[in-house]
């Protein structure tokens, strides 16, 4: 009958552990990738901003506004050296 207590606190405690180093991997993946500025594109993430208060002004959940990566066409800028 004592057993019950500890079991649930173990089971308790292993799955605040499990979160704890969830939401920090993920803060870790947003903070290389540098998407703080942009609408979070998984639901980890999103998860994430909820829990620690990051989110985006002005955007709409679930539509990205991270703009789409351009590979510059053109020859590369000539700059005068003195």
């Amino acid at each position: 009958m004592t057993w019950i207590p500890l079991i649930l606190a173990a089971i308790i405690g292993a799955t605040l552990v499990y979160g704890f180093a969830a939401l920090v991997i993920s803060i870790r993946r947003e903070d290389k990738a540098m998407s703080l500025r942009h609408t979070p594109d998984t639901t980890t993430s999103s998860v994430t901003r909820r829990v620690t208060g990051c989110y985006t002004r002005g955007s709409s959940p679930g539509v990205s506004s991270r703009p789409e990566r351009a590979v510059p066409t053109g020859p590369a800028p000539q700059y005068a050296t003195h």
